[in-house]
């Protein structure tokens, strides 16, 4: 819960993983465009290894990078789709950490 706006991130159980298949269309976008970078920078003379690396790279990396914007991306989805209740109208006020 935000504490400054109140607003629950996890909604649901699951909620985070709609925010993981951002994140995995967000990293296939990236290793798309390193390979077709890549291409057309090594073109006419092809070799397997500066196609391949480049994207095996963004490949390892893009998925943690991406994390952070991914759940906030989600978190944006969801807010926009579902809205959240006021406290006294729906669901219940969690006590406060502590009491």
């Amino acid at each position: 819960m935000c504490p400054s706006c109140g607003l629950v991130f996890e909604r649901t159980h699951g909620h985070w993983i709609g925010a993981t298949a951002v994140n995995m269309v967000m990293t296939f976008v990236l290793i798309l465009v390193t390979i077709v970078t890549s291409f057309l920078l090594a073109w006419p003379d092809l070799e397997v290894p500066w196609l391949l690396v480049p994207a095996v790279g963004v490949s390892l990396v893009a998925p943690f990078g991406c994390a952070p914007i991914s759940r906030t991306l989600w978190t944006a989805m969801v807010v926009l789709v579902l809205p959240d209740e006021p406290p006294s109208l729906g669901r219940p006020v969690p006590p406060s950490v502590g009491t």
